[in-house]
């Protein structure tokens, strides 16, 4: 295998968004999936794409951890890296979606925005569980994706923190006295009192009483932590990924 060929299989080099460079992204892809050379048998259809999204810490390193699955699958493993203080067409079909604490609730929304886009997500642990706007019309869309939403049963804590709400609580009443009336900016961001686990929990009876079908895991005696949930994941869309690995 020459150097080029070499550097867009296994772990590719680091690399920046052509339309933002802003934005980049690690990829691992399996390179037992591709022969080269003469007499070699041609590569299948191309694999399905497994986009795993950080969260707020931004850890973009654990794709060396997710290796066995890229190459047990097999399918390609993009973890794009969205750096602090950001406010085209691919030949990608779909692809699926996994993210955990900001991740999840990137993911969440993302599935909101372009349902069409996934064949499968999962949710981890959003801070905050986005509720679905049923004037919008998604939710037959929606019933399409396989949905997954894991959580540990110990991920109690409000998101925040008790006392930054009740400061925020605090900055809107002295709103409503200087203005005589609260204005919409001001009541724009609901007061959250639960923690991740209560609020992904309304989140899937909400679905359920849509007719929308999610996979809720809660793994026992974790927190809000990523590797602890980590186990639970990888199962969930490996079999669809391996069915479009084999077409």
């Amino acid at each position: 295998m020459d150097r080029p060929a070499a550097l867009l299989v296994s772990h590719v080099p680091h690399r920046a968004l052509t339309s933002n460079p802003r934005v980049s992204y690690a990829l691992y892809v399996p390179p037992g999936h591709y022969s080269h050379g003469a007499g070699a048998t041609p590569a299948p259809a191309k694999l399905p794409l497994l986009v795993s999204v950080h969260g707020t810490a931004r850890h973009v390193y654990d794709i060396y951890d997710s290796v066995p699955f890229a190459e047990s699958t097999p399918c390609p493993i993009l973890a794009p890296l969205f750096p602090a203080g950001l406010d085209g067409p691919n030949d990608v079909d779909s692809f699926f979606l996994v993210g955990f604490g900001g991740g999840g609730q990137f993911a969440l929304r993302f599935l909101y925005l372009y349902p069409e886009r996934l064949a499968a997500v999962s949710i981890g642990a959003p801070g905050r569980s986005t509720v679905l706007d049923e004037r919008l019309g998604l939710a037959d869309l929606i019933k399409r994706v396989r949905v997954q939403l894991v959580i540990g049963d110990a991920d109690v804590d409000v998101h925040g923190g008790r006392e930054f709400w009740a400061w925020v609580q605090q900055m809107r009443a002295q709103r409503k006295r200087g203005d005589g009336c609260a204005s919409d900016e001001a009541d724009e961001l609901p007061i959250m009192d639960q923690g991740r686990l209560d609020t992904l929990r309304n989140l899937h009876e909400s679905w359920r009483r849509d007719g929308i079908v999610a996979q809720l895991d809660t793994v026992e005696g974790v927190s809000h932590d990523a590797m602890g949930v980590r186990e639970c994941i990888p199962p969930f869309p490996q079999p669809w990924v391996q069915n479009q690995s084999t077409q």
